[in-house]
């Protein structure tokens, strides 16, 4: 079990959102488990260029992306990242496994 992890929400969505998705744009985001409240994060983007830089923070049942998005679930295998700043977009993830 995850019960480590400090609660069954946090539990849920660490689930969730480990494993492998895809944007719009047409890059991979595979997100692997850190520790307790972090998931790591490496983008594929289409031309081949790999980064492993931002982390996805977990709160309860929240989550943060890189300090300027949060996350705003759709479903199981559709997640929206919404902007928190101003001039930055919002944008969404499919689940590919």
């Amino acid at each position: 079990t995850m019960e480590w992890l400090g609660g069954s929400e946090r539990c849920l969505l660490m689930k969730r959102l480990l494993g492998t998705w895809k944007d719009s744009q047409g890059s991979i985001y595979h997100l692997t488990n850190s520790n307790s409240n972090r998931i790591n994060v490496h983008t594929k983007r289409p031309c081949g260029k790999m980064i492993s830089t931002k982390v996805i923070h977990i709160e309860g049942p929240q989550a943060m992306w890189g300090g300027k998005y949060e996350l705003i679930e759709q479903s199981t295998n559709c997640l929206e990242w919404r902007a928190l700043g101003v001039g930055v977009e919002s944008f969404f993830w499919k689940k590919l496994q």
